[in-house]
């Protein structure tokens, strides 16, 4: 691959990432600045999938209100297709204590685009934790990432009047639990954690305890959706996106990453009650 590309193309990026927050789009998803947290052994399918949902519903926002139910090769080039093509996608960031490389729970190595104190940083409006071995805390201790700044950041965020969405994926409920802000609001996480989540924190609303709402993906209520297990990050956010724009489009986005699962359901908190919805 060309040297020259490579490092233009990275120049493009961080310039686009430290802009961010007064050089984003102003489309129906670009207008909202994605943070997802990072740390170390934090689940890599809980940050990649609503990463490239995320982006992926960014890069292909003019189709937003067209009911378009699929797009052909020429449409797809028109924007996959772009030299630059992650610059669209300024508006998702990934934050972290640093930026040395974090070993993920299942062995991956990633690098965060900022830092909790970095100043190109920019507000988030929409806020993403994800879940693993490292939202279980050390030994059932969570000083290590007060100390390092990731569950006040998480806290701070949460408390922004300006963050309109809140989303954990897996176990990541337990990193806003103890950041206080699920208190009174229903809340589900990893059904395989789900037992030790609601003797933990009796403060949350804990999702009826029945078979059928253990196997759902995630429950909505107010700015809150929290999930199930890693892949039900992607569930989640195309349920974001389909708040965030219209049913049409969180269905051509499902398309376009060719998932496949049909209809999938999670729940909804509507005038106080728990309900079924479909994605």
């Amino acid at each position: 691959m060309n040297n020259a590309y490579c490092t233009y193309r990275s120049v493009q990026l961080l310039e686009g990432r430290e802009a961010s927050s007064k050089g984003r789009k102003d489309g129906p998803v670009s207008k909202y600045n994605i943070a997802i947290v990072i740390f170390e052994a934090a689940e890599e399918q809980d940050v990649v999938g609503p990463y490239e949902c995320m982006a992926w519903a960014t890069s292909f926002e003019k189709y937003v209100g067209q009911k378009v139910k699929t797009i052909r090769e020429p449409q797809f080039e028109s924007v996959f297709g772009k030299q630059c093509f992650p610059q669209q996608c300024a508006n998702i960031f990934t934050v972290a204590a640093t930026t040395a490389p974090l070993h993920m729970s299942s062995g991956m190595t990633f690098v965060a685009d900022h830092t909790f104190d970095d100043p190109h940083l920019p507000e988030p409006d929409i806020l993403i934790v994800p879940g693993g071995h490292g939202a279980h805390g050390c030994n059932g201790s969570y000083q290590n990432l007060i100390d390092n700044g990731t569950l006040p950041y998480i806290q701070r965020v949460g408390r922004s009047p300006r963050t309109k969405h809140i989303v954990s994926v897996c176990t990541g409920a337990f990193l806003l639990a103890e950041a206080g802000l699920l208190n009174g609001t229903y809340a589900m996480t990893y059904e395989n954690m789900q037992p030790t989540f609601r003797q933990k924190y009796p403060q949350i609303k804990h999702v009826p305890n029945t078979p059928s709402n253990a196997k759902q993906n995630f429950i909505w209520d107010g700015r809150f959706i929290t999930s199930n297990g890693p892949c039900s990050g992607l569930v989640s956010c195309f349920k974001l996106i389909e708040i965030l724009t219209d049913a049409d489009y969180k269905d051509l986005v499902k398309e376009l990453l060719s998932y496949n699962a049909g209809k999938t359901t999670g729940l909804e908190v509507i005038r106080g009650r728990v309900k079924t919805c479909v994605v």
